[in-house]
This record gives C-alpha cells, sequence and structure tokens, in this order.
C-alpha cells in the first residue's frame, strides 16, 4: 500500500505534468486561436485552379498574410476560393487574386496585387476580384501564338524553296 507522502507526489507530478502540457498547447495553438482573421471569397470564372489546394499560402505584394480555406465548384465554370487574411490587410475593392505557381512543383498560391487607396477598402466577407496572371494570359492565347508561328514559317519555307517554279532571273 502507497504512503500518504508517495500520494502526495504522485499527485504533484501528475498536476505538473498537466499543466506543463497544457502550457504548451497554448504557446502552439494559443497564437493560431486568438489571431483575429477576416475570410473573403474569390471567384474563378473559366479559369483552372489546379494545383490550389486548401492551406496553401495567400500572399500580398509577396508577404504571406493568410491562407485558403476552402475550394468549392459554384456552377460549371466558377470556383470559389475562400480565403482568410490577417485582419487589418489592406485590401481594397479593386485588389486583384492572381493565381501563381510556387516553383516547378505545379502547386499555386493566392497572390494579392494592386489596389488603391482611391478605392477604399473591402468589408471582411465580400468578393476579391479574380486576375489572370502572365501566364494564364500567355496559355489563353496559345492558339494565336501557334497560328502566328505556323503562317511566319509556311512563308519562309515558300521565299526558301528553290523548287516553287519561278524563275530566279525574273
Amino acid at each position: 500500500m502507497a504512503t500518504r507522502a508517495q500520494k502526495t507526489r504522485l499527485s504533484i507530478f501528475l498536476i505538473g505534468s498537466a499543466s506543463l502540457l497544457v502550457v504548451a498547447l497554448l504557446v502552439l495553438l494559443g497564437g493560431r486561436l486568438l489571431r483575429r482573421t477576416d475570410e473573403y471569397t474569390i471567384r474563378y470564372r473559366e479559369l483552372s485552379v489546379s494545383g490550389l489546394e486548401a492551406g496553401a499560402p495567400v500572399k500580398y505584394h509577396g508577404v504571406q498574410v493568410g491562407r485558403v480555406t476552402d475550394l468549392t465548384v459554384e456552377d460549371p465554370v466558377t470556383i470559389a476560393v475562400r480565403v482568410e487574411v490577417r485582419h487589418g490587410t489592406p485590401i481594397r475593392r479593386d485588389t486583384e487574386a492572381v493565381l501563381s505557381l510556387m516553383g516547378i512543383t505545379g502547386q499555386k498560391f493566392v497572390e494579392l496585387v494592386g489596389g488603391t487607396t482611391a478605392a477604399g477598402p473591402l468589408e471582411p466577407g465580400g468578393t476579391i476580384l479574380a486576375g489572370r496572371s502572365m501566364f494564364d494570359t500567355i496559355s489563353g492565347r496559345a492558339d494565336d501564338i501557334l497560328a502566328k508561328t505556323e503562317s511566319v514559317l509556311n512563308g519562309l519555307n515558300r521565299l526558301l524553296d528553290p523548287d516553287d517554279g519561278r524563275d530566279a532571273a525574273a
């Protein structure tokens, strides 16, 4: 049978261990739980969000200010992306959300760009304008670029072809 002194030491050890566990959890999770954030929605129409996942960073002019919390399909051409950013991030009504690549992995993040003081602040819960990145603009015009390249190459072939039936002296 345990003595009263052993029971007291065991009680002190258990209370101390539980207290240390609670303090460690508060230190690790407290900053995240107590941090104030604002939520916004971005609606990408007719644009693939492949590579963007919940938990992806949200950056404001290159500085990480939040994360993607959810992606949902609203209709056949619209993907709604919910983001949360630090409270006080100066998001304006004309700020655009552009999808950018994180290196060569194919993963994407949301980059918030633009925004003028004249446009006024966007209220939390509002919708951030969806912008198009340079990569999306170029890839959207890939067919036009290929057609023009093919036209130029065909013209060069006609110009440089010695068997086109023309007399070189004429």
